[in-house]
């Protein structure tokens, strides 16, 4: 015999991601009784299918399944959704965690509507994070016209300022609070599922590329916001140096894969978003070319294939006047 007691197990699960992957176990956990708190550091749920223009197997718009799934968490009471959220320590052992969870400021509670007054007072514009920087925004923002929770945020740069009480006084519903501050919540629960999802790789690294210094180089999902019709450019592919739409695009695979000096896995996903985004290439100019360069070709449902395509990695041709690259972590239109 021994005296030993084991620890209460706890009929809770904390999910720590909100994007696709986390929505789908949060629903999942929740339909079938158990508490369901999700923690999601971006002031919004849906994670980088948010940002997407389309996404597989059915190329569908984002809004066709974040749209039922947002519907599918406020209709159900057991899950919490905790956003601005990041989890700061993880305690204890299977069926009693104990997890601490900091909560940063929204500065906007739940009376807001969204009727957009704190943004039509504010003067300072910030760069757009869910755009990656390829627009301006006001410092009192919705995050995208679907963002869940449907509420307003208010930057930390104008808290302090006057902008901050012009957005403050515009707003009827007492709904912007600059007094806000950081907390932490302790939560008891019984599994935690990590579904953080992933982050683009930096591609200023990448050094022969030269993203960074040229406009017209970026990232495979700066691509997507530029095709979405919530996008920076409200759809259009263009040009970032002159707003002019491309001719050619060469697509640039790889960029970083399997490679000593930056990442040393394949991502799996670039040749099959590459062919994607050609698609939204040629449906706006049948006529534009679409030249990919690859190190392998990886089939959805197949290892990589090593051997050069279209003569092999090499840096863009000085004939084509933008360029995708698909990468490791990310991908990179240019």
């Amino acid at each position: 015999m021994t005296d030993e007691k084991a620890a209460p197990v706890s009929g809770s699960i904390l999910v720590v991601g909100g994007g696709i992957s986390g929505l789908t176990t949060a629903l999942e956990a929740a339909e079938v009784g158990y508490e369901v708190f999700l923690v999601e550091k971006n002031p919004y749920l849906g994670g980088r299918v948010a940002q997407l223009n389309q996404y597989f197997p059915k190329l569908c718009p984002p809004t066709c399944g974040l749209e039922i799934n947002f519907k599918r968490i406020k209709d159900n009471p057991r899950i919490k959704v905790l956003t601005l959220a990041e989890v700061e320590k993880v305690e204890g052992g299977p069926g009693n965690y104990t997890v601490a969870v900091k909560l940063n400021p929204r500065y906007v509670n739940e009376n807001c509507t969204c009727c957009g007054a704190c943004a039509d007072a504010c003067q300072t514009e910030i760069a757009s994070d869910y755009d990656f920087g390829m627009k301006k925004i006001k410092a009192a923002y919705l995050p995208f016209a679907m963002a869940f929770p449907a509420r307003f945020v208010i930057a930390p740069e104008i808290v302090a300022t006057e902008d901050g009480q012009r957005a403050k006084q515009a707003c009827t519903y007492d709904a912007v609070d600059l007094e806000m501050q950081p907390k932490t919540l302790t939560l008891n629960v019984g599994a935690v599922v990590w579904a953080t999802g992933w982050a683009p790789y930096d591609a200023k690294k990448m050094d022969n590329l030269g993203f960074g210094r040229h406009p017209n180089i970026i990232t495979n999902m700066m691509m997507e916001r530029l095709a979405a019709p919530n996008g920076p450019t409200l759809g259009k592919i263009v040009r970032p140096s002159d707003g002019k739409a491309p001719e050619s695009i060469a697509f640039v695979q790889c960029a970083g894969s399997r490679d000593e000096n930056h990442l040393p896995y394949c991502s799996y996903i670039c040749c099959m978003a590459s062919l994607k985004q050609v698609t939204y290439l040629r449906e706006q100019d049948p006529e534009a070319e679409a030249t990919p360069v690859a190190l392998a070709v990886v089939a959805s449902d197949g290892p990589a294939s090593d051997g050069p395509a279209e003569g092999g990695p090499a840096e863009p041709s000085s004939t084509s006047n933008s360029v995708v690259c698909e990468g490791a972590a990310s991908s990179i239109s240019w």
